[in-house]
C-alpha cells in the first residue's frame, strides 16, 4: 500500500512538471542614450602647386626664392596619392553611416 501510494505520488510531481506552462516575461531596461558629437567639416588649406618642368626650373626657383625645397611625384606616385586620398573618403564616408544608423537604431528603441 504504502508503495502505492509513493508511486501516486510520483507519478503526480511527474505529470504536474509536464503540464506546467513557463511564463516568458519580458526584461525590461532603459538604454543609456547614445552620445555621438557631430562631427565639424574638414577646413584644409589652400596649396599652391607649381609645375616645374625642364623649360621653367629655374625660373620657379628664382621666383620663389632662397629658402625653397622642392618635393616631386613622379605621375605613378600621383595617381597612388590620388587613390590612396579616394579611399580615405570612401572610408570615411562609411564610418558616417554606421554612425547614422547606430543614432537612428537607439532613437527608435527611444521612441
Amino acid at each position: 500500500m504504502i508503495k502505492a501510494v509513493a508511486v501516486l505520488l510520483v507519478s503526480l510531481a511527474l505529470v504536474s512538471c509536464g503540464t506546467t506552462k513557463l511564463v516568458e516575461k519580458p526584461i525590461e531596461y532603459t538604454r543609456p542614450p547614445l552620445i555621438i558629437q557631430n562631427t565639424e567639416s574638414i577646413v584644409q588649406r589652400d596649396i599652391t602647386w607649381h609645375i616645374i618642368t625642364n623649360d621653367t626650373y629655374l625660373d620657379k626657383i628664382t621666383l620663389l626664392g632662397d629658402n625653397t625645397a622642392l618635393v616631386a611625384l613622379t605621375v605613378d606616385d600621383y595617381e597612388r596619392l590620388s587613390l590612396n586620398l579616394a579611399e580615405l573618403r570612401a572610408f570615411i564616408w562609411k564610418q558616417k553611416l554606421v554612425i547614422e544608423a547606430y543614432k537612428s537604431y537607439y532613437k527608435k528603441r527611444e521612441e
